[in-house]
């Protein structure tokens, strides 16, 4: 026992007892997007939250060094606050990627699928979006279409 998965695999079979509304896994560092889904603890323990049938959020931030956790954790209270009052159809769970930049400098949210068979190349680039500039991976999905990718995801 000792990654995410496995401390919410034993946390919600051996530990807590009684049904729990939500698994919240994050905030990391660095996005959690495309292939890298696959391979993230973050989203291994929200996944595994998923698979029990418990509503639950990865977070991850854009940046590796030096993150400033407060915005994105203002940002993570107001997408659960908005995620835990719909109703819950139990066939996805969330992937949010947060900017680390000034709150006022986010300019909404995407929201977007994740499918297909995506391989990083050796190129990033700096994308506009929603007035953010963020890093993104260059991703080619099969068939030849270019994505990126943010919760969510299932």
């Amino acid at each position: 026992w000792g990654t995410p998965c496995d401390c919410i695999h034993a946390g919600l079979q051996f530990i807590i007892k009684e049904k729990i509304d939500l698994v919240v896994s994050g905030i990391n560092k660095g996005w959690n997007v495309s292939s890298d889904i696959i391979y993230s603890g973050t989203i291994a323990a929200a996944r595994e939250g998923f698979m029990d049938g418990v509503r639950s959020i990865a977070f991850s931030l854009d940046n590796f060094e030096d993150c400033e956790y407060e915005v994105a954790a203002d940002i993570a209270k107001e997408i659960t606050e908005k995620y835990i009052s719909e109703p819950y159809t139990g066939d996805y769970f969330l992937n949010v990627n947060i900017p680390d930049c000034p709150k006022e400098e986010i300019k909404g949210i995407k929201v977007c699928g994740t499918s297909g068979n995506k391989h990083y190349d050796e190129n990033y680039s700096i994308e506009e979006e929603f007035g953010v500039s963020a890093v993104a991976a260059a991703a080619q999905v099969a068939g030849g279409a270019e994505a990126g990718g943010a919760g969510p995801a299932g």
